[in-house]
């Protein structure tokens, strides 16, 4: 019997050394299904997960590849997973997302204020300049204000990017000012967009002044015009930013007013012979008169522009434009004949051009040479075109 028992104690001993030895056996789910089983030691939620596996190698699962973790209680001795291993089962639940907040379209500059004085015998001054906002160029604002003489006068000017598109160009400007002889305040804003490829030519209407020289047999003109053009070219593609050369045909007609201060000449006159020879002296009569000028003109024109200003977006640039010109010319007198002319132009160029929105605008110096039947004509002026 007593043998018996030793066998008995011995098989319980046994018995209870295999159970508390016993692996606790945990289990993590991933999210592609495969299930990893061994002894969670650690959990960071949202972070990690440390296993303990059978072959006693730890190992470390990323928190966004685990489904779910499987926690088998096991004996009381048996020290519990930290931190938060004391749960049976738990899914993983992420941390919240974080929304990115969108990229500003222009980067940020810090702002920026100087304020400076300076006293005289004179009398005292004192300036304030900031530099703020966002864009580029950065908005800019400054203040002065001088009491000189007993008399107090201020300004303020400023400067800012109103952009709302990243093709976009927009720069608004305000000004104030203030002294004895009032005050004035002045708003401006200057807004262009790009468009979609160059263009292949242009349509504006223009203004022109010229000074007019006219003779004849018995008379010399002198005056000026003013008037409408309507002026269209077409040819090749205009340049890029990087500026280029535009070769292409222009047609151009043109209303114009004159008004011109004419000298008659005539000269001595004689009739008869011998002692009933008689003679009229030379005679020189002046008078003013005004004419109506219609006349077209069409030929080449060929232009150069160099690269674009960043911050203008113009190109800037000078051309030449050559062709023949014919028209009519009605004195506003009655019973006055209308003359035709017919000639040629040239003209001296100084375009602007923006190729991000189109527009085309044209500094020229004409010289018309326009003979007419019964007269030479002579005009030289300016005009300015927009397209």
């Amino acid at each position: 019997m007593r043998g018996a028992r030793v066998v008995a104690a011995v098989l319980m001993l046994g018995s209870l050394t295999f159970a508390t030895r016993r692996v606790r056996a945990d289990t993590v789910v991933l999210k592609d299904g495969k299930r990893i089983e061994g002894k969670v030691k650690v959990q960071e939620l949202g972070k990690y997960v440390v296993v303990e596996l059978p072959t006693g190698v730890q190992k470390t699962i990323v928190w966004d590849d685990v489904k779910e973790i499987e926690i088998t209680p096991g004996p009381k001795d048996e020290p519990t997973p930290k931190p938060g291993a004391d749960v049976v089962s738990t899914t993983p639940t992420l941390p919240p997302t974080k929304e990115t907040p969108p990229k500003p379209k222009f980067k940020k500059k810090l702002d920026k204020t100087e304020v400076t004085g300076d006293a005289t015998k004179d009398g005292v001054s004192g300036q304030w300049t900031h530099d703020c906002g966002e864009g580029d160029p950065a908005c800019h604002e400054e203040a002065t204000v001088k009491l000189e003489g007993g008399e107090l006068s201020a300004t303020y000017n400023s400067e800012e990017d109103c952009s709302s598109e990243t093709d976009e160009v927009c720069t608004k400007k305000t000004g104030a000012s203030a002294s004895k002889d009032g005050l004035n305040i002045g708003y401006s804003k200057e807004t262009a967009k790009r468009v979609t490829g160059p263009k292949r030519g242009a349509t504006g209407f223009g203004l022109s002044a010229n000074f007019l020289y006219g003779s004849a047999e018995t008379f010399t003109m002198t005056g000026f015009t003013a008037g409408l053009n309507l002026r269209m070219i077409s040819g090749g593609l205009f340049p890029g930013p990087a500026g280029g050369s535009w070769f292409g045909f222009f047609l151009e007609p043109t209303a114009q007013f004159s008004y011109n201060s004419v000298t008659t000449e005539t000269p001595e006159t004689c009739f008869g012979s011998g002692a009933t020879r008689r003679c009229a002296a030379a005679t020189t009569n002046k008078s003013s008169s005004s004419a109506l000028m219609f006349n077209a003109s069409a030929g080449i024109q060929w232009m150069s522009f160099g690269a674009q200003d960043k911050k203008s977006l113009q190109q800037k640039g000078f051309g030449i434009a050559l062709g023949p010109s014919a028209g009519a010319l009605r004195p506003l007198v009655d019973g006055a004949e209308t003359t035709t002319t017919y000639g040629f132009t040239l003209g001296l160029l100084s375009p602007s051009y923006n190729p991000g929105t189109g527009t085309f605008t044209t500094e020229q110096l004409n010289i018309f040479i326009l003979p007419t039947s019964k007269m030479f004509l002579l005009l030289i002026g300016m005009q300015k075109t927009w397209g």
